[in-house]
């Protein structure tokens, strides 16, 4: 039960659409009552927590997004107000997927940021098969709109895309010759 709700969480379904869920009629009853139940037992647990004034763990990347969309940051200013977060460079490698909740983080420290890079393992010509779930690039390809999508609703934030091209010779595996040829093949 607690890693189900964690994943609700992470998946930001809250007790409100979970309960908005359970009136849709292409659902079988059995699901509808189990997203009731879920809902039921997620707002226990939500208002529980509430009034004991605790927090559990998976809460925290929410409550870190809402302070920093709560603050008021201008990243083009030389001065910042002592309560201000401020990043010059952030850069963010080496995932394949990234829940709701962390794409809302990430959308509320993006205004802190003056850059932010964020690196995607894509092949620069997607394979024939990567629309297909079966594909190891669909999370990747998946995760990577979801984020271009979430970035691009925050307000003043220019997106770039810049393909950085793979070179023979050169790259992590260079002097593995077995190495190199898997990854280029």
């Amino acid at each position: 039960l607690s890693l189900e709700l964690r994943e609700l969480q992470r998946r930001e379904f809250s007790p409100e659409l979970l309960t908005e869920l359970v009136s849709r009629p292409e659902f079988t009853e059995p699901l509808r009552r189990k997203l009731h139940d879920l809902a039921l037992l997620q707002r226990g647990y939500l208002d529980w927590l509430a009034q004991q004034n605790l927090q559990d763990a998976d809460c925290l990347p929410d409550l870190a997004a809402d302070a920093l969309r709560r603050s008021t940051i201008n990243p083009s200013s030389v001065l910042h107000p002592p309560s201000s977060l401020f990043i010059h460079s952030l850069w963010l490698d080496g995932f394949g997927e990234l829940t709701p909740q962390e794409l809302s983080l990430l959308a509320a420290l993006a205004p802190c940021c003056q850059k932010m890079t964020l690196a995607f393992c894509v092949e620069d010509q997607r394979p024939a098969d990567a629309d297909s779930w079966l594909s190891i690039w669909s999370a990747i390809a998946q995760t990577r709109q979801d984020c271009w999508k979430k970035l691009s609703a925050v307000p003043g934030l220019r997106l770039e895309t810049e393909i950085v091209r793979r070179k023979a010779g050169a790259g992590r595996f260079a002097e593995n010759p077995v190495l190199r040829h898997l990854e280029e093949h």
